[in-house]
């Protein structure tokens, strides 16, 4: 019974192999779609970047998030997940050539507009009571050298606060408080968002400069609003996205040149691949026969 199922098996194999082959890579290709979603909790867990915010500078560097990058995205559920600026600062903990989490998240909560995917800086708390904000992770910090307000209370920040030295620029962040909402989130910026002025660099943070679909000012960026931090990245690859989409003016030429060759490698195996399968069956074959005829002589 066995071996007739095998031979029927083998029977179908041969005269579908083509139909089989697409099976297979879908099946692979839903697996790994699945444990992706399984580790990241967020649907689709991957991003392409589309714009040059999150590189260092224009041309391509390795461990950035360059255009034409995925980024894979992972769900959290509590401010303690996302890592800041400030905070890595003092941790000394990076991601992506930068102290602190990257996370991606809709602009002033609006679930219908293209996520924004920056790097969260600070974490600011809304105290009614005292009419400010306050900042606890700026107490790892030196006041006047590394950040400076009217007063050196980081939980009595009031009219503006200034972030020293930020970034692979050493930009300064001036953040003005007086027209931020009042409740409690992060101030977010991407790396490559800045200006220059006479010697000095300056953060162009979001909630400074960018504006949602409503024409109003992106707020603090609450918890509910993040979808995910960014946790790894291919590549790359999605600048193929890019190209066909007809945005793909910021993806750095060197992506290309990378993502030219590994398709090149990838071609180069799959026709060795193709070529050295019939070549060994047929060798095996040979084997076999002459064992054959050696055992009846």
């Amino acid at each position: 019974m066995y071996s007739d199922f095998k031979k029927l098996f083998r029977y179908f194999f041969k005269k579908y192999k083509g139909i089989w082959d697409m099976v297979i890579v879908l099946a692979l290709f839903i697996l790994v779609l699945s444990s992706l979603y399984a580790y990241t909790q967020v649907w689709p867990p991957f991003v392409v970047i589309e714009s040059s915010s999150m590189q260092h500078g224009y041309q391509y560097k390795y461990g950035i998030i360059n255009a034409g990058d995925i980024v894979i995205v992972k769900h959290v559920t509590s401010i303690n997940q996302i890592q800041t600026y400030v905070q890595g600062e003092i941790d000394g903990f990076k991601s992506y050539g930068e102290y602190g989490n990257v996370i991606l998240y809709h602009e002033n909560g609006l679930a219908n507009t293209v996520p924004i995917i920056h790097r969260a800086i600070i974490y600011l708390i809304w105290n009614s009571s005292e009419n400010a904000f306050s900042a606890p992770s700026l107490s790892g910090l030196k006041y006047n050298q590394q950040w400076s307000s009217p007063n050196s209370n980081y939980n009595d920040l009031q009219k503006w606060l200034v972030l020293y030295n930020v970034g692979w620029k050493n930009q300064i962040v001036n953040i003005t408080l007086t027209v931020l909402p009042h409740h409690n989130g992060f101030i977010t910026m991407g790396d490559n968002n800045f200006v220059q002025n006479g010697g000095n660099y300056y953060g162009i943070y979001d909630q400074e400069g960018l504006i949602d679909i409503y024409g109003n000012l992106v707020q603090p960026v609450m918890l509910s609003w993040v979808v995910g931090i960014a946790q790894g990245y291919i590549p790359w690859v999605g600048a193929i996205k890019l190209y066909f989409d007809g945005n793909a003016n910021y993806v750095p030429s060197a992506s290309w040149n990378y993502l030219g060759a590994v398709i090149s490698i990838l071609v180069v195996i799959v026709l060795a691949v193709d070529y050295l399968i019939p070549w060994i069956r047929k060798k095996n074959k040979g084997k076999d026969e002459n064992k054959e005829n050696f055992i009846k002589k």
